[in-house]
C-alpha cells in the first residue's frame, strides 16, 4: 500500500497536512528494502505498506477487478499482493485528521467520528493523544473518498474494505506501539481499528494468510500477544517510502 502526502482539508472530517517525517511506521523506513515503487503519479511521497509475514515486496492493495485506477466502488475488500511499480490498486493516501481526542464525540464536538464511550476515547487507555488516520485509496494518486475500513460492530474474521470516508469510526486506524524483531531489526506496529470494542486486546489488521481469490485478505482480529508480548507476525506491518522513478 502507498501512502502519499495528504492534501489538508482532504476529508470532510478535516484533513491536516503532513511531511515525510509522519505516518505509520516512519522510522522503520531505514531499515528494510524493497522493491516495487509507486506508480510514476503517485510519486515519491508515497510509502509501500508491507507485513512482517509476507515481507517487504508484497504490499496492501485495494482488490478492484482490472487494477486500471477505475471501478472502485464501497464494499471491495482489500488484501495484500505482490507489489508492482505500475499498480495502482497498492496506491493509497495517508490522511491524517488530527488525534483520537479530536475524533470523539462530546457535547463541544458533536461531530466526532467516535463515540464519547469508545475504548480509544477514555483517557485511561492512553489513545488520545495518539495520531489518528484514514487510508484514502487514490489510483494514480486520485482520491476516491474510499478508504481501508469496516462498518458495523467488529468481530474476529471482520473484513476490510473499501468503506466511504469520514462516516463511519472503522475508517479510522490507529498506530500501536512499536515492535521491534528479526536480524537485522525491523520496527513493526499494529494498525488497530477505531472501531476497535476492547482496550487489553485491541481489533486489529490481521493479514489471512489462508484465504483464496484473493489470497491474503485483511481482517479484523483480537490483537495476539505472543511471548514477551509481542505480537503475531500477521498483524505486523511497516511503512516503507517509495523510491524515486516511479514506473
Amino acid at each position: 500500500m502507498r501512502f502519499g502526502i495528504a492534501k489538508a482539508g482532504s476529508l470532510l472530517v478535516g484533513g491536516i497536512a503532513l511531511t515525510t517525517t509522519l505516518g505509520f511506521s516512519a522510522a522503520g523506513a531505514a531499515n528494510a528494502t524493497v522493491s516495487p515503487n509507486a506508480t510514476a503519479a503517485c510519486g515519491t511521497n508515497c510509502y509501500n505498506i508491507s507485513s512482517r509475514i509476507l515481507g517487504p515486496n508484497t504490499l496492501l492493495n485495494a482488490y478492484v477487478p482490472g487494477d486500471t485506477g477505475t471501478g472502485a466502488k464501497a464494499g471491495q475488500v482489500i488484501n495484500m499482493k505482490q507489489g508492482s511499480n505500475a499498480s495502482p490498486n497498492e496506491d493509497f493516501v495517508l490522511d491524517r485528521i488530527g488525534t483520537v481526542a479530536s475524533q470523539c464525540r462530546s457535547f463541544f464536538n458533536p461531530d466526532g467520528i467516535l463515540l464519547s464511550n469508545s475504548v480509544l476515547c477514555q483517557a485511561a487507555n492512553g489513545f488520545r493523544n495518539k495520531p489518528a488516520y484514514e487510508v484514502n485509496f487514490a489510483p494514480f494518486g486520485n482520491e476516491t473518498g474510499l478508504c481501508a475500513g469496516t462498518t458495523g460492530t467488529p468481530v474476529s474474521g471482520l473484513q476490510v474494505r473499501l468503506t466511504a470516508c469520514g462516516t463511519t469510526e472503522g475508517t479510522l486506524v490507529v498506530q500501536g506501539s512499536p515492535t521491534t524483531v528479526g536480524t537485522p531489526a525491523v520496527t513493526y506496529h499494529t494498525y488497530i481499528s477505531g472501531a476497535t470494542s476492547t482496550f487489553s486486546h485491541p481489533y486489529v489488521f490481521t493479514v489471512n494468510t489462508g484465504t483464496s481469490s484473493p489470497q491474503n485478505l485483511i481482517q479484523l482480529q483480537q490483537e495476539n500477544l505472543l511471548t514477551g508480548s509481542t505480537p503475531a507476525s500477521n498483524q505486523l506491518f511497516l511503512a516503507t517510502q517509495s523510491p524515486a522513478g516511479g514506473f
